[in-house]
């Protein structure tokens, strides 16, 4: 499935990635000056994310929801359906046989009235290399025709950016070794 960006976004899909190593201050929707601009806290400067930053969403239980975010408040997801009413549930584990998918929304919508980062952190580990945004859209669109059964948002987020499928919240790997092992 070819997806393309907005062609009034004012970047070269081909230049690196920016904001490396970033990992920004929780912050609030509330705290944007508007719902549509997203800034994050970054020392004391506000700085707003960029094509292909891994956005964290502090979840339930703490469970955290990840995406890449894809400009104009647009963040690319990969997370559970509601199959009777079609409504989209990032942070709820859902069945990973049927109902996760790839989508897009809006990230002020995802956050609602939890909080986020850019969370690039990753960037700075030797085995980890941020893709270029050619590349991480490549991903995005392989991602969404392979859709791996034991994977969560962080694999698919680390995935689409660094090529790597490994998430850091030892619950939901171990739900996923539980799945493989019911196979």
């Amino acid at each position: 499935m070819a997806i393309t960006t907005d062609p009034t976004e004012p970047f070269d899909m081909t230049e690196p990635m920016e904001n490396i190593g970033v990992v920004t201050d929780w912050c609030e929707v509330s705290d944007w000056k508007t719902p549509d601009q997203p800034r994050f806290l970054f020392g004391n400067k506000t700085i707003a994310p960029v094509f292909g930053d891994r956005i964290e969403i502090h979840g339930a239980l703490g469970y955290q929801h990840w995406g890449i975010y894809f400009g104009k408040n647009k963040l690319c997801n990969f997370a559970g359906v509601d199959k009777p009413t079609g409504k989209i549930e990032p942070d709820k584990l859902t069945d990973p046989l049927n109902n996760m998918q790839v989508f897009f929304s809006e990230l002020s919508l995802i956050i609602g009235k939890s909080k986020a980062r850019i969370n690039n952190e990753d960037d700075i580990q030797d085995d980890f290399t941020p893709a270029t945004r050619d590349t991480v859209m490549k991903r995005i669109e392989k991602f969404m025709d392979t859709r791996p059964i034991t994977n969560k948002c962080e694999h698919f987020t680390n995935y689409c950016r660094y090529e790597k499928h490994v998430s850091n919240q030892k619950a939901v790997e171990a739900f996923g070794f539980l799945v493989k092992a019911m196979l």
